[in-house]
């Protein structure tokens, strides 16, 4: 065998290997884990339902990730296009120095009637406080006063220890149920690994309204 037969050889076992390697990645990235359910909602976990609705969405996200950032328009259309016939939920997984923060605001704007709100503006502006050298506390007051909250009771909301706690009983859930990154998206119980792309969410929703 000459060297450039040998040389084509080891390019041709590469490329299998590779693609060989690459489909197993694919399909463990997208091959849904079941969990045990009842740790994915809490009855204060922030919800939009749609009654009679065959489909659930449940996130865990941090508003300080960039991914989930990324999510954020993606699932927002989604929850538009199928209105009516998905259910949402919203879990924090705090993982970022700011996030924990982001995370109180908008449940403290929860408390106010403004949950989701306050969780559309701090994705929406990420860029503006996110990983800048000072805390970002006067950027989201700023946020709070847009959406005409009261301050001393956000204040109140902020400082009794109740938030902290569910996003502590948030962070608990989402190890025990081996959810390792954000953004992490469970469909009707069911993990979906890596980052699910538009239409692989539309195609898993798809297939279960058509049922």
């Amino acid at each position: 065998m000459d060297k450039e037969t040998k040389v084509i050889i080891g390019v041709v076992i590469a490329c299998i290997v590779l693609f060989v390697g690459g489909a197993m990645w694919y399909n463990s990235a997208t091959k849904p884990v079941s969990v045990d359910v009842s740790r994915l909602v809490h009855e204060n976990s922030p919800q939009i339902q749609a009654p009679g609705a065959r489909v659930t969405i449940v996130e865990f996200a941090d508003f300080e990730c960039p991914g989930c950032a990324g999510m954020h328009p993606v699932l927002k259309k989604i929850l538009t296009d199928y209105s009516g016939k998905v259910n949402f939920v919203y879990r924090t997984l705090p993982i970022h120095r700011d996030s924990t923060l982001a995370a109180k605001f908008a449940l403290a704007a929860g408390e106010q009637g403004n949950y989701w709100q306050m969780h559309d503006m701090l994705y929406d502006n990420q860029s503006v406080w996110a990983g800048k050298e000072n805390p970002p506390k006067d950027i989201f007051l700023g946020y709070a006063k847009e959406l005409k909250l009261d301050l001393v009771k956000l204040e109140k909301s902020m400082s009794d220890g109740h938030l902290e706690a569910q996003i502590n009983a948030d962070r608990d859930d989402a190890l025990k149920i081996g959810v390792r990154g954000t953004p992490t998206l469970f469909i009707n119980g069911s993990m979906l690994q890596g980052v699910p792309s538009d239409g692989e969410l539309r195609a898993r929703i798809e297939a279960i309204l058509v049922r």
